[in-house]
């Protein structure tokens, strides 16, 4: 004679617990790779954004290479004003006959740090794309230094910005992109 016992084929309260840890745990693993991606990307973004804007001031610069000086720049004591500068020498076809070299240079900074939009045209500037972002422009002299000396006609354009995600995580969350350029 046999004894049936009846036996539960089935799962029990513990087993399901682990399976639903295991599961959360993977879940979580999963959200946290999710958000790096989206911060790499996020950053991604504003490097190909610092790239374009110094990028384009430096050719902006080779093309009126005769007041380099006019182009230094150090945005950190640079306020946007309400208006642009006046006369504001951003449309190529007011160029050659109301401004002078150094108003075009004057323009072409304020349009690279602060954007412009206006008359369909729409340009924007480091302070609007990236996240406390700062544009500055220096001569690059014979022995390496950066400073107002252009003689050796050399630049360097530096683009910098606050990355949000290492606000969270470090005191220092500033990049930077530097652009050196021969004119």
């Amino acid at each position: 004679m046999h004894n049936n016992k009846n036996t539960n084929l089935g799962f029990n309260l513990v087993e399901v617990l682990v399976v639903s840890l295991i599961i959360a745990g993977s879940f979580i693993a999963l959200a946290g790779s999710q958000l790096n991606n989206i911060r790499s990307t996020q950053n991604a973004f504003y490097q190909s954004q610092a790239g374009a804007i110094s990028y384009g001031l430096l050719e902006k610069i080779r093309m009126n290479r005769g007041v380099i000086a006019s182009y230094l720049t150090d945005s950190s004591s640079y306020t946007c004003p309400t208006s642009p500068p006046d006369p504001f020498c951003y449309v190529s076809t007011v160029v050659s006959e109301q401004c002078s070299a150094a108003e075009l240079a004057a323009s072409e900074i304020y349009v690279s740090i602060c954007g412009i939009s206006n008359s369909g045209l729409i340009s924007e500037g480091v302070q609007q794309v990236l996240p406390n972002g700062a544009l500055d422009v220096q001569c690059v002299a014979s022995d390496g230094t950066y400073g107002t000396d252009c003689s050796e006609n050399h630049v360097v354009i530096t683009v910098r910005w606050n990355d949000q995600a290492l606000l969270k995580s470090s005191a220092s969350a500033s990049r930077s992109l530097e652009l050196f350029g021969a004119l």
